[in-house]
């Protein structure tokens, strides 16, 4: 999927000249390319949808003023997002800074992937009009060039789509297994089960994390932090039979946000070829499961305190607990929804 900013820019360059492209590619800086990109995102019926509460004052001059350097796109989202958190800080008026971290994040990892794909184009359209050129120099007949510059778009848009379905789209379906079956076994505490067809195993498992939100999670109770997560696991010695472990709750939710952190990771460096929406749905999970006290327990020294801690209100714990993981298991139904479209 080639957003609308990208697109724009394909339908004014696809038929310039050399010349033409040269002069416009010089027009298209990082920071400008980052104003089009916020502007197009606040514009977005999403946005107002989602971040309704939020109010935005946008003003081209302060992307301008930001160094092109803080904007390479050999930086990470994170690099990206601290370069640019002083200028949203006057852009975007809330009083939830949670929101407003989440809204930058989201506006970097768009950013980076629209200058990519912003700059390959001017690249891939400038190297084929060079091409086009010289052979349209040698070629007489009008509906032979014309073939010739339709033929080579397609090629350009079928190698592209081959690179996505055979590279891109493996790792975002494995993303969503992992996600997916993490999750069945900290709500149900036990190993995840394949139900129905074994050769879609992301389905499968979504489906199982859709069937215990319809459920309202009936394991989870106020004893959730203290009992074990049950697992099975291959024998190192090469039994055929699987490994029966017990793992600490707070140790598996520690293990699986840095796991998870590691996948959303790797598939970010492919942003340019990731459709907006995905990389959406992947930054939320990633505020969703950093959100979890819990998954940070071990890191900061306090999971024996937890552990021992007596609930002074169990339903309210129980209801809390529940609300969080509907919320999770949610946002993986809906990311497993963008990988098959």
């Amino acid at each position: 999927m080639i957003d609308i900013l990208v697109e724009n820019l394909f339908s004014m360059i696809a038929d310039m000249s050399v010349e033409k492209i040269q002069e416009l590619r010089s027009q298209y800086s990082n920071q400008r390319i980052l104003y089009m990109t916020a502007k197009q995102f606040f514009a977005a019926d999403d946005f107002k949808r989602e971040f309704r509460h939020v109010t935005i004052a946008l003003n081209e001059d302060e992307f301008l003023a930001i160094p092109s350097k803080e904007l390479e796109a050999s930086k990470s989202i994170n690099e990206i997002k601290d370069s640019i958190t002083h200028v949203f800080d006057s852009i975007i008026v809330t009083d939830d800074a949670f929101v407003k971290q989440r809204i930058i994040g989201i506006i970097a990892a768009q950013y980076l992937s629209k200058r990519n794909l912003s700059i390959s184009l001017f690249d891939v359209i400038e190297k084929q009009r060079k091409d086009t050129e010289s052979i349209i120099d040698k070629v007489s007949d009008v509906d032979k060039k014309a073939l010739f510059i339709a033929d080579s778009i397609n090629k350009r848009e079928a190698l592209k789509n081959e690179a996505f379905q055979n590279g891109i789209q493996r790792k975002m379906s494995r993303l969503v297994t992992f996600a997916a079956q993490s999750f069945i076994m900290i709500v149900t505490k036990k190993p995840a089960q394949v139900i129905g067809n074994t050769t879609d195993f992301a389905a499968s498992y979504v489906n199982s994390v859709r069937k215990q939100i319809e459920d309202d999670f009936p394991e989870i109770d106020a004893d959730f932090i203290c009992k074990p997560i049950q697992s099975i696991s291959p024998d190192p010695n090469g039994s055929l039979m699987p490994i029966a472990k017990e793992n600490e709750v707070l140790q598996f939710l520690w293990t699986f946000r840095l796991q998870l952190n590691t996948y959303i990771d790797d598939l970010l460096k492919y942003n340019g070829l990731l459709p907006d929406a995905f990389i959406i749905s992947i930054l939320s999970l990633g505020n969703l499961v950093d959100e979890d006290v819990y998954s940070y327990a071990i890191e900061q020294g306090v999971s024996k305190m937890i552990m021992s801690a007596k609930q002074t209100n169990p339903e309210q714990f129980v209801i809390g607990l529940k609300n969080y993981y509907r919320r999770l298991g949610e946002n993986i139904c809906s990311m497993s929804k963008l990988v098959r479209e």
